[in-house]
């Protein structure tokens, strides 16, 4: 599954360090590094990346979020650490903030959302920036897809799912 790529979206941690949540997770698969670049990657050039990841070096959310989604964990396993998101560039208020806070706390692609709602990836990130007000049709279904309710996307009203 190819994961959407966000420009805002990657991480900027001193000593990142993914070694040991992504050879424990590799070798729990019983997978050897070249395997691991042709399954998940689908090309054995990969295999250089692998091995600088797993001897510390840094990698962007959509590496992180790829091979998460291959080992069926969450980021938090692979990095061993908190993952920080460079925050966006651009100011965010009401719901764009809300649907892009909700989005990166459910471990969620722009893409995968776009698909949910039927939309292209550009459209969906023009939403999450606030350019384009959202279609009250797509509420519903970003609201179950991020466990929070209707009216928090709307309105900020907390309740206990948050």
């Amino acid at each position: 599954m190819f994961l959407s790529y966000n420009i805002y979206e990657v991480l900027y941690v001193k000593n990142l360090y993914l070694l040991p949540g992504l050879k424990r997770e590799r070798e729990k698969a019983g997978l050897t590094q070249y395997q691991l670049a042709i399954d998940c990657f689908y090309e054995c050039a990969y295999i250089r990346h692998i091995k600088r990841w797993e001897g510390g070096g840094r990698a962007t959310v959509q590496t992180v979020e790829r091979l998460a989604d291959f080992f069926s964990v969450g980021m938090e396993d692979l990095a061993d650490r908190d993952v920080y998101i460079k925050p966006p560039a651009l100011p965010r208020s009401g719901i764009a903030k809300r649907l892009y806070y909700s989005r990166i706390k459910a471990c969620k692609t722009q893409q995968e959302c776009a698909d949910a709602i039927g939309v292209c990836r550009p459209a969906y990130a023009e939403y999450e920036r606030g350019d384009h007000p959202i279609r009250a049709q797509f509420i519903p279904i970003l609201a179950d897809m991020f466990d929070v309710t209707d009216s928090y996307l709307l309105r900020g009203e907390k309740d206990d799912r948050q």
